[in-house]
């Protein structure tokens, strides 16, 4: 190019290399900054999934303003990351407009000097100017796309090195007979081979065996697992049934996830029949998990479905009522967890699922004449059932006449209170049941301590354990022809694609969409995605479109100056208008222009990057607003509202990938496309300056395409990206399977199940990927097609006219415009590229719709601000003036806060980041929220109802409750299961949705109650405790970090806990960490602190193994009997006292707390209105008066005395039941 148009093409060369090398080192960077980045976004995903999967028991403990703060605060983090890789990623954008605005300014400069340097005007060649413009252009064209591509690579590599990292410290689990994925160590085989034998009839059996929770090879090496069980000897043979007693966190789930298998054995030997022949074992979890789908899928679990044992079973476990209240029966569909059941109704689910699968087994078995024995094990699922269907379900079960599980082919072990042992089997003959041994768990080992005829006889029995048989058996493995034939036909051809479709029509999202596209109904008309997005940037991306449109402007007339630099040459060498130019004149001009070029050339250098500032700002409010409205929504918005919420795998979706493409592409890709078009646009422009006569070819092509190319692209990309973020919806689903219910999955030797349908949805996603290529690819080639008319008119068009007309060919002006067009066709294939992406990350904005109730417009909030304390306090006049003043609690709680924050954000820098820090203390007056002289609660003509997904029709579920209750009453609420106990302590709480009626708290409504006030002046025990990962007892206790230490401890002491958290594993007492947090090895070293603590990791052996998943120190049954302490310490917020199902006391046992809860009850909160949801008879005699529920209504409000002398609670039911009737 140097000698051809006579300019400094090394210089060129260099400053272009240069900045490119500038460029890919800049990716770089960026890159290895998306290490940090998903580290970040690993820890903000799990605490947000950690918050949605438990929202609903969040709410019930009134901790949701909580969890939304750490929701936000991960976020917020996130984002730091986020806004800093994106300018990195425009900041090549600016090097890119710097390399053409040099070159310009260096090609001008050199032709200049050369104009300079004439002495005559036939020295100088002005066509050379604008070719080698053109011809450069034509060079950068395609470097324009090297920074995405760069960017997709060194996402993928980081990527592959996650997963890599993932699969290296995963441990293959041994009893997969088929796994093949084990690498090139050849592994020690679990299951016993041909030659192994076990004892006759054998099922289970420990020998001095110890059990530790071993989480990697490291613990097992050096022998750091935590012994849980030591010394337990134990047989339990085909036919025969063990129960295992114990108090609170004794060990009954360890000794039931011993014979499961997850446990590791440390001494000792163990033999599990199942285990070693690859038979499922039915298993009934204490914390139920059910999947997302109708109960009778729940129930059935993909084994084939038998009508007459189905309805053997649901009437077995009293599921038979429950089902003809609903008005879909059995095809009731729930969502992930099953929390709009009932908690004894996902009880009597799980038990259903165990007990229905060994029948399916054992009647395969009989067929097949196999003779194999199996296994079921239930732990603790009669503990929240009321006693009269907890009486039955034993009965039914266990019974020697008849009981499904009192069959010769099928060994059981059950757990379960002592307590609940007796209401079971008081009343009932003792040759009603089999003698089956007793055992209880006492400082970590097993002892039997009775036998059940004998318990029933109330006597101690002869005490001998069972023994094995003498003679051996060879171990025969399951064959594959029993496990197809007890399976459903959900894998084969048709059921694959029965069922598939079927989770597909059920998403929110697909339903939406249907009805959309189909009926034309559904559509919000407040909501477009394209305004929404505008709306969420705000005012930067106005800026953004400012200086694009003035900077694209100037942009072009610097290449018409330089044309025109070229024209004054040409009119230099001809006469215009009859005048002679002189040489002077030219090269005056030639500065001048020089001096503009240079000008506007770092004019639309420094606009660039003013241009990506602006552009950075309005992404970040993008991801934010996005976000914090998503999040809002799913915290203020029931199911009715939005039906995502019926969905857990599409919020999850949304949160894992959505955000994902909001963050990281969509604005990324919105101002490439702008970009592209805006150049695209001025170089037709500029070619229909050059050649007029094209510009009704080039509209007519235009038209064409847009309408027949661009058109069906956009909507086909549109469509099949819809599809893709679908199946992200199913792999999240079974994602989510795979975490919460892999004890149930592996234990019903289901995995495979998992696997496979994650292939399929995952194969589905890929083609979608290349669906939407190819479209792109036909789009390109049909578009360069269309063009190529138009290329042969400008190539033939002056040679025509040169031939014919007597025109003089211009070289530099033919080549210009036929390089303007070769640049049209690559920024034409560079947009279709980007508007590919641009429709694909554009997605998440049309899908955002999901989270927008019906009829409302799109209104953006104002930032969270997570550094703020809501405190109560009650100045009414019977408050006392010994209280502090509003201002002396905000001075100590922001003294407080700031330590707390300089401790965890600020270890340096200090004073210059405590510097931004602020935080904003709320003080609530209560007494402005109470009328003096009304009853404490008072509840008119309440009821709640659901609605029918199909037919939108109401089915009452608590029916016109007209009740009240005064300050230090104590109310008994009982009922069978299901009754609508829960649901009134769901209405106490204001977190029933579709309610009508009032609910007064003194007076005053609950819905005209700020949510910080009741969230304070109503204390819950839940059925289900929930704690956070990473909190520790302290936080626990005080999760508003109200109170200091000493008022923690002397609540605890209150409860007779004190002793227990100062034994606790670890002796951290306070300090110990209930459930570790997960470890997120990528994440900086300044967020590793704030999260994890000065030690930089949330446990000890972190480092190692980013991939253990710690279990938590304190079982569900402590951790409820803790919340105790809660109540205690808080107890002076409260007016209203919801106990749900309170913490069963364990008689000659070591337990976890030395004083009942009633006794405290009676004690600590006479200032207050206490609902006691119980099922132990004993409880009542606590209470002033009982409430009696029955289908949904109160039948009945009596006095205590007039039921407590009825002897059992089932009884007191039964009387109100017949009373009513």
């Amino acid at each position: 190019m140097s000698s051809q148009f006579n300019v400094k093409s090394l210089t060129i060369l260099l400053v272009s290399l240069s900045l490119v090398v500038s460029m890919i080192v800049l990716e770089l960077v960026n890159g290895l900054l998306m290490k940090y980045y998903l580290g970040i976004r690993d820890n903000r995903i799990s605490k947000s999934s950690e918050v949605i999967t438990g929202l609903h028991l969040i709410k019930a403990m009134t901790l949701d303003d909580i969890a939304h703060d750490v929701i936000t605060e991960t976020r917020n983090d996130e984002l730091v990351f986020v806004g800093i890789r994106f300018l990195l990623s425009l900041v090549n954008k600016v090097i890119m407009t710097s390399i053409m605005c040099v070159n310009i300014i260096i090609l001008v400069t050199d032709f200049v000097g050369q104009v300079k340097d004439a002495t005559n005007v036939e020295s100088i060649d002005p066509s050379g100017l604008l070719a080698s413009i053109f011809v450069i252009m034509k060079i950068i064209g395609p470097l324009y796309m090297v920074p995405m591509h760069l960017k997709l690579m060194l996402f993928g590599i980081n990527v592959f090195k996650r997963v890599e990292r993932f699969l290296r410290t995963c441990s293959p689990n041994f009893y997969i007979p088929d796994n093949k994925f084990t690498g090139k160590t050849t592994l020690l085989k679990a299951l016993p081979g041909e030659e192994k034998t076990l004892p006759k009839g054998l099922v289970v059996m420990f020998k001095k065996a110890s059990f530790a929770w071993v989480n990697s090879r490291k613990d097992l090496i050096e022998n750091t697992g935590t012994t849980c069980l030591r010394n337990l000897d134990f047989v339990l043979n085909s036919g025969n049934l063990a129960i295992i007693t114990g108090a609170q966190g004794s060990g009954k789930s360890n000794f039931v996830k011993a014979i499961l298998g997850d446990m590791t054995l440390v001494e000792g030997s163990m033999a599990v029949l199942p285990l070693s022949t690859n038979m499922p074992i039915f298993y009934a979890s204490q914390d139920v998990w059910l999947q997302k789908g109708t109960v009778r899928s729940n129930i059935t679990f993909g084994h084939m479905f038998d009508e007459d044992v189905y309805k053997t079973v649901i009437k077995a476990v009293e599921l038979e009522h429950d089902i003809s209240t609903w008005e879909e029966g059995d095809m009731r569909t729930i969502s992930e967890h099953g929390y709009s059941l009932s908690g004894g109704q996902r009880v009597r689910v799980g038990l259903a699922r165990a007990v229905y699968a060994y029948l399916i087994f054992s009647q395969t078995n009989r067929e097949s004449g196999s003779g194999h024995s199996f296994l079921v094990v239930i732990d603790d699922s009669f503990t929240g059932l009321d006693p009269f269907v907890a009486r039955t379900i034993f009965k039914n079960l266990f019974s020697l006449n008849g009981g499904l599980l009192a069959k010769g082919d099928v060994s059981a072990v059950l757990t379960i209170s002592r307590r609940i042992l007796e209401v079971c089997v008081s009343s009932e003959s003792p040759d009603l049941y089999p003698d089956a041994p007793i055992y209880v768990l006492r400082n970590e080992t097993l002892i039997q301590e009775n036998k059940l005829k004998s318990l029933i006889e109330h006597e101690v029995g002869h005490l001998e354990p069972p023994k094995p048989s003498f003679d051996r058996v060879k171990l025969s493995s399951v064959s594959r022809d029993i496990l197809g034939r007890c399976s459903s036909d959900d894998f084969t051809k048709l059921g694959r694609r029965r069922s598939t479709e079927s989770k597909y029509s059920d998403s929110p999202t697909v339903q939406m969409l249907y009805d959309r596209i189909n009926f034309k109904r559904g559509k919000n008309k407040n909501f477009k995605p394209y305004l929404a997005y505008l709306r969420a940037a705000g005012w930067p991306i106005m800026l953004f479109f400012l200086l694009t449109f003035t900077f694209a402007t100037l942009d072009s007339t610097k290449f018409v100056i330089t044309s025109k630099i070229s024209d004054s040459v040409i009119d230099c060498a001809n006469e215009v208008d009859g005048e002679v130019v002189s040489l002077e004149d030219v090269k005056g001009y030639c500065y001048t222009s020089l001096r503009w070029v240079v000008i506007l050339s770092v004019s639309v250098i420094i606009g660039a990057f003013f241009r990506i500032v602006a552009m950075t700002k309005a992404s970040f409010n993008v991801s934010r607003r996005i976000h914090e409205y998503y999040v809002n929504s799913i915290f203020t918005n029931n199911s009715t509202a939005l039906a995502i919420k019926k969905s857990l795998s599409s919020i999850q979706t949304f949160l894992y990938m959505d955000t994902l493409h909001v963050d990281n592409y969509l604005s990324y890709f919105v101002h490439d496309t702008l970009i592209l078009s805006i150049e695209t646009a001025v170089q037709m422009l500029t070619l229909f300056f050059m050649m007029p006569l094209i510009t009704p070819i080039a509209i007519l092509l235009w038209f064409i395409i847009l309408r027949f190319v661009i058109y069906y692209y956009v909507r086909s990309c549109t469509n099949v990206g819809f599809s893709r973020f679908e199946a992200y919806n199913q792999i999240d689903s079974i994602i989510g399977s795979a975490i919460s219910g892999l004890p149930v999955c592996r234990s019903f030797k289901n995995e495979w199940k998992l696997i496979h349908t994650m292939a399929e949805h995952v194969d589905y996603n890929v083609r979608g990927t290349y669906m939407n290529n190819s479209a792109m690819f036909w789009a390109s080639i049909t578009s360069r097609c269309l063009l190529s008319p138009l290329a042969f008119f400008i190539l033939l068009f002056p040679i025509i006219s040169s031939r014919y007309c007597n025109t003089d060919i211009k070289v530099g002006y033919y080549g210009m415009a036929y390089s303007l067009f070769l640049n049209i066709n690559n920024y034409l294939s560079n947009l279709f590229q980007i508007s590919y992406y641009l429709q694909l990350n554009l997605l998440p904005m049309r899908r955002f719709e999901n989270f927008i109730p019906k009829n409302t417009p799109v209104k953006f909030q104002k930032k969270r601000n997570i550094h703020q304390t809501d405190v109560i306090v009650d100045h009414s006049a019977l408050a006392g003036d010994d209280k502090l003043s509003d201002e002396d609690i905000k001075d100590t709680l922001r003294r407080r806060r700031r330590n707390e924050y300089a401790e965890r954000r600020a270890a340096h820098c200090t004073s210059l980041k405590m510097l931004f820090f602020k935080h904003k203390v709320n003080v609530f007056d209560v007494s402005k929220y109470a009328t003096p002289g009304t009853t404490r609660m008072q509840l008119n003509d309440v009821s709640v109802y659901v609605t029918s997904g199909k037919s939108k029709e109401k089915h009452v579920i608590l029916k016109n409750v007209t009740c009240s209750a005064n300050t230090s009453d104590i109310i008994g609420v009982i009922g069978r299961t299901g009754a609508g106990k829960s649901t009134l302590l769901s209405v106490l709480q204001n977190l029933a949705e579709n309610r009508d009626g009032s609910v007064l708290l003194d007076g005053c409504d609950l819905n005209d109650m700020p949510k910080s006030v009741t969230r304070q002046v109503i204390g819950v025990l839940p059925q289900l405790p929930f704690v956070f990962r990473g909190w520790t007892v302290r936080r626990f206790i005080d999760p508003r970090m109200l109170f200091e230490d000493a008022d923690i401890e002397t609540a605890l002491e209150s409860c007779g806990l004190l002793k227990f958290v100062a034994h606790l594993p670890g002796g951290k007492g306070l300090d110990t960490v209930i459930l570790p947090d997960h470890y997120h090895k990528d994440m900086p070293r300044y967020y590793k602190r704030a999260y994890y603590g000065p030690t930089l990791k949330p446990h000890d052996s972190s480092v190692d193994n980013v991939n253990i998943d710690y279990g938590a120190v304190l079982s569900s049954s402590q951790l409820r009997t803790l919340s105790v302490a809660r109540l205690v310490l808080y107890r002076e917020f409260y007016k209203i006292l919801l106990v749900d199902e309170p913490p069963e006391d364990e008689v000659g046992t070591s337990k976890t707390a030395d004083i009942p809860i009633y006794e405290l009850v009676k004690t600590y909160f006479q200032h207050c209105t206490t609902f006691i949801a119980a099922h132990d008879v004993d409880v009542l005699r606590l209470c002033t008066s009982v409430w009696v529920f029955h289908s949904g209504s109160l039948i009945k409000t009596c006095k205590t005395e007039e039921v407590i002398d009825s002897g059992s609670l089932s009884k007191i039911i039964e009387n109100c039941i017949l009373g009513q009737n």
